[in-house]
């Protein structure tokens, strides 16, 4: 993957931006302009641009799924596993990589909230998608081990 410098992504803002004035009801710009924002670390103008996108078009899961990460960035974890599930898992667009990319972070956002159960539950179905996902499966045994622990403790 090529190296972009952040001032690209500061351009790439402007350029959106000129293109939402003539266009401001274009989800596939505010969508564009968001990633740019998260690729800045803006986690907040990022979340405000996917927030544009799904009050344009509400069954726009990439911009359900990049809100969720940046809610999960911003400690957010509630909040981020209500973004997750609003994605139609059913979509043709919907990859079996995206599906395991979604469970794998609402497994996370579940795990920091303590909710380990429902973590082990996500982390299962990513591993049935995809059996050699490696985050999933280092995620899961973190979660056995903290459950395990805390079992331990009661």
């Amino acid at each position: 993957m090529a190296h972009c410098d952040l001032a690209e992504y500061e351009k790439a803002i402007e350029c959106f931006e000129k293109a939402l004035t003539l266009d401001s009801d274009n989800p596939f710009i505010w969508y564009n302009k968001g990633i740019a924002y998260s690729n800045l670390c803006d986690l907040e103008c990022a979340l405000s641009c996917f927030e544009e996108v799904l009050k344009l078009d509400p069954s726009y899961d990439n911009a359900w799924i990049n809100k969720g990460l940046m809610l999960c960035m911003l400690g957010k974890y509630r909040d981020a596993i209500k973004c997750y599930e609003n994605i139609s898992f059913d979509r043709d667009s919907m990859t079996d990589e995206k599906k395991a990319f979604v469970w794998n972070n609402k497994g996370i956002a579940h795990s920091y909230l303590g909710e380990y159960e429902d973590a082990i539950k996500c982390f299962t179905k990513v591993l049935h998608i995809d059996p050699d996902y490696d985050d999933a499966k280092s995620n899961m045994q973190k979660v056995i081990r903290k459950l395990s622990a805390e079992e331990s403790d009661n």
